[in-house]
This record gives structure tokens, C-alpha cells and sequence, in this order.
């Protein structure tokens, strides 16, 4: 997955020897090369391509680098590009200091050590790697839970899911039907406050206990309490969820009697 994922590196000087130089240096490492000779081609590249790094010479005519790190901050403030100065000449204290102020992750002076350059490049480059997948993963567990959920409030009979501690974690439309409460109102909450007093709690004694030996479906009939404060009676089906020997909680399917 981490090897097919592009990176884009954008050099940015006003000298085309120097981007020559630095395409050189940075041709072994296989990522996509970008070059633009000023500020402004900088940011019009931006607004077209997506870039894992950029390298940017602080001297330049116009746009210097410092001025356009601050715009490509101010243009595209969601895309947050790491961006390393590259100088030959501003290398003082005040200098380097301007440059973190302004966005920069980084300042190297020239001539600058290739082997190093490199490195810092492959660092950054595997961190936007790393956050690429992390969002593809998000995005896919995303699209999972809601086809979780429309599966489950496609279901007629009412269906939610308890902690290890019992409190509701899940329920689906059918549930919220039966009981009146909708999810925000209720997970969170215990699920053993939904019936009357000692129904519910009597059955659940030691089930937590006697799942390892016993990890069978256990059915009751009950009368749970709807969100208008009306009792309705129902049969409740638990299933324990179990993960090798840690009890996880339990799924619960109540049917309207």
C-alpha cells in the first residue's frame, strides 16, 4: 500500500542550475519532481497538484522565499506542505528564525550535504505516506460503519449492542421504534433501566460470569419502559460477544410480544 502512493516534491528557485542540482540529488530517492522558477509558478503548481514536500530558495526576485511560504500558508492553509528552505546566503540566526516563523520545518544552508538533504527529504516523504494511509483507513472504516448501519436498520426486528458493563453501545431504527428512544438519547446508558424494576437485573446476575462455560443465546420475557413511560411487553434474546477469552459485551434482539 505505502509503495503506491505518489509523491510530489516541489522545487522552487529562480536559478534553473540550482534545480538542476537538487533534481540530481533527489532522482535517486523515485519521487515525482516539480519545478517552478519563482513564487508565483509555485503557487499556480499548488493550485493543481498535490505535494508531499516543498524545497524553496529564500532568494529570489519579486516573491522571495519568505514571502512565498507566508502565501502558500495563506492560500492553502488545509493542505499544511512542510516546506524546507534552501539558502546560500541567509544563514544567520534572524534568518533561519524568520523562516520557521513564517511555516518552514526546516533550514539548510549551501552547499549543502547531499546525503542529508536526502534524508530529510525520505523523512517527510514517509510521514506523508503514513498519513495518506491513515486516511484511506479512516475513510474505509468510515464507509464500513455505514454500511454496518443501514445493514442493521434494514433489519425489522429491534437489535442493539451492550458493553461488557451493559451499557447500550448501538441500537438500530427497529429499536428505536420499540422503545421510543432515539441513539442520542440512549447509548451510553444501561440497559437494564429500559425494564421494570428487578426483571431485567435478576436475569442478568452472574452472566457475565457464566459466559466462558455457558456462552449460549439466553432469552427472557419482559416488560421494558418506552420513552413515553408506557410498559410493553417483550421477549429479549442476548448473544455474548466474545474475543478468545474476554468477554466484549453482548448483542441484544427484542421482539414485541
Amino acid at each position: 500500500m505505502v509503495e503506491d502512493i505518489k509523491v510530489n516534491l516541489l522545487l522552487v528557485d529562480d536559478k534553473p542550475a540550482n534545480l538542476i542540482t537538487l533534481e540530481a540529488v533527489l532522482d535517486p530517492l523515485h519521487y515525482t519532481i516539480l519545478k517552478a522558477d519563482s513564487g508565483q509558478k509555485a503557487l499556480d503548481i499548488l493550485e493543481a497538484a498535490e505535494v508531499a514536500l516543498i524545497l524553496l530558495d529564500v532568494q529570489m526576485p519579486i516573491l522571495d522565499g519568505f514571502d512565498t511560504a507566508r502565501m502558500i500558508k495563506d492560500r492553502f492553509p488545509e493542505k499544511n506542505i512542510p516546506i524546507i528552505f534552501i539558502t546560500a546566503i541567509y544563514k544567520e540566526d534572524p534568518y533561519v528564525h524568520k523562516g520557521y516563523e513564517v511555516g518552514g520545518v526546516d533550514y539548510i544552508g549551501k552547499p549543502f550535504d547531499p546525503q542529508v538533504l536526502k534524508a530529510k527529504v525520505g523523512l517527510h516523504a514517509e510521514m506523508y505516506k503514513k498519513t495518506k494511509i491513515l486516511q484511506l483507513l479512516e475513510k474505509q472504516l468510515g464507509e464500513t460503519a455505514s454500511r454496518f448501519r443501514l445493514l442493521f436498520d434494514s433489519v425489522p426486528e429491534a437489535i442493539c449492542a451492550v458493553s461488557a458493563d451493559g451499557q447500550v453501545t448501538f441500537l438500530n431504527k427497529a429499536m428505536e421504534k420499540c422503545t421510543g428512544y432515539k441513539p442520542g438519547e440512549y447509548l451510553g446508558k444501561k440497559l437494564s433501566a429500559l425494564f421494570q424494576p428487578n426483571e431485567f437485573l435478576e436475569f442478568a446476575k452472574g452472566f457475565k460470569e457464566t459466559l466462558l462455560t455457558d456462552p449460549s443465546e439466553r432469552v427472557l420475557k419482559a416488560k421494558i419502559i418506552t420513552r413515553s413511560g408506557k410498559p410493553r411487553s417483550v421477549e429479549v434474546h442476548l448473544n455474548p460477544m466474545i474475543q478468545g477469552s474476554k468477554f466484549e459485551g453482548a448483542v441484544c434482539t427484542v421482539r414485541d410480544i
